[in-house]
């Protein structure tokens, strides 16, 4: 009787519920065709930088002269000379040190250009280009270039140009082609748009206002909309199937101790699979997860390689239990002048690697040596009648993306081997 209860009010109670979300739903589709538009402005950022160029490089003549009060008008001279005359202007998004920042527009659609523009030509190109190259350098020779023509009639007043209808440039295919994945029109790492003109250009002078140019897109598409109602019914009838199950199994403290227990078991088992128990750093297994995190950041790092010198002759004089101990002050000693984002880890015996991001290798070399200089000046207390002075030896790699870890350790292994065999206490960069 009192499971038919219980079962009979949680069925009124789901009923009830259910017809509220559905009124949510259909409120929320109704609701979406008025969600204004994501917008980005690609003119008119602090780091937007505009140049423009012509055919001088193609031994043309033409010329592209930009006005420097507000440098968004520009006058293209085309003349005779390259077999292709051309100029335009490019827009790239620059830091303080004069590096590319990369644009994603994978949650884009479209281009929204305002381009005012007198002279006889009958359409221009609006292109952007994307690279793979994890430096982000201002130029390289293999940025592809990618691009939708804008006629004439559409010139002079906002119009959008759909990313989807932008092809990749026969020139460029036929200058680096390598295989047929460079042809995907991936959108996540632009570098440069710009305007220019068409092989097909007439002689004379071509003036250009470069009034806007505006990435558009959602915030949500439809179809994730779509995906995310229904993952969102999956889960409601998922909770409605867990409490049903929990009113009539009735064990409810006996299955929350049991997942609580495993849960528990589950943290041990991780924390101990990536933690060295000795000295509570990473160990291999740990440090190795971490760095494939780190990496995608594609920032400059460096691998250090340290390792504490003559430790066999401390095990050998005091014992290994003392030595144990020299490794745990080791390693508080160099955790604690490491920063939060550095990779610290014992990776073997008295052997220790360090992962971290230097702004030059004089840096990197800086902080090795200030971490040989603190363990020289520290004292490894074992008790009060004994106390033990260690040094360590430091090898340093640079992290080279196309090598991968195994060549930068390496490196950094055989210059610690320079620094064993130069005397010890002492750091060498590979």
């Amino acid at each position: 009787m009192l499971k038919h209860f219980l079962l009979k009010n949680i069925n009124n109670y789901f009923n009830r519920v259910r017809a509220g979300l559905v009124v949510v739903s259909l409120l929320v589709l109704a609701v979406y065709p008025f969600i204004p538009e994501r917008r980005l402005d690609l003119l008119n950022s602090p780091y937007t930088h505009l140049f423009v160029y012509n055919d001088s490089s193609e031994n043309g003549n033409s010329s592209a002269i930009q006005n420097p009060r507000d440098g968004k008008s520009f006058t293209c001279h085309i003349q005779t000379g390259a077999n292709y005359p051309y100029c335009g202007i490019a827009i790239k998004h620059l830091d303080r040190e004069g590096r590319a920042k990369v644009i994603d527009l994978s949650k884009f659609h479209s281009l929204e250009l305002d381009l005012h523009y007198s002279g006889t030509a009958q359409r221009m190109v609006l292109f952007y280009r994307d690279t793979a190259d994890n430096s982000q350098k201002l130029v390289t020779s293999n940025e592809r270039y990618i691009f939708t023509y804008i006629n004439r009639h559409e010139l002079n007043r906002p119009v959008a140009a759909y990313l989807d209808n932008f092809i990749l440039a026969e020139w460029w295919l036929n200058m680096f082609f390598k295989e047929r994945s460079q042809m995907r029109l991936a959108r996540e790492k632009i570098v440069e748009f710009g305007l220019g003109t068409p092989s097909d250009i007439e002689l004379g002078e071509h003036h250009f206002r470069l009034n806007s140019l505006v990435a558009i897109g959602q915030w949500v598409s439809r179809e994730s909309l779509y995906l995310y109602i229904i993952v969102f019914w999956m889960a409601v009838a998922l909770f409605e199937v867990l409490m049903r199950l929990r009113l009539l199994v009735g064990e409810r403290q006996k299955m929350s101790a049991s997942l609580g227990a495993l849960m528990n078991k589950y943290a041990d088992l991780k924390h101990a699979a990536t933690t060295d128990q000795l000295t509570q750093l990473y160990n291999r297994n740990g440090f190795i997860r971490n760095l494939s995190k780190i990496i995608l950041m594609g920032e400059q790092y460096y691998l250090y390689v340290i390792d504490i010198d003559k430790f066999k002759n401390i095990n050998d004089s005091y014992g290994h239990d003392k030595g144990d101990i020299v490794l745990a002050h080791i390693a508080a000693v160099l955790k604690a002048n490491c920063r939060t984002d550095d990779i610290l880890a014992r990776w073997g015996g008295e052997e220790f690697v360090l992962f971290a991001g230097q702004q030059s290798d004089q840096a990197a070399y800086q902080l090795a040596d200030k971490l040989r200089r603190i363990v020289e000046a520290s004292t490894c207390t074992i008790n009060e009648e004994l106390r033990i002075g260690v040094t360590i030896s430091v090898g340093i790699s640079r992290y080279d993306y196309s090598g991968g870890f195994e060549l930068a350790f390496k490196r950094a292994d055989e210059a610690l081997y320079s620094a064993k065999h130069g005397g010890r206490n002492q750091v060498v960069s590979h």
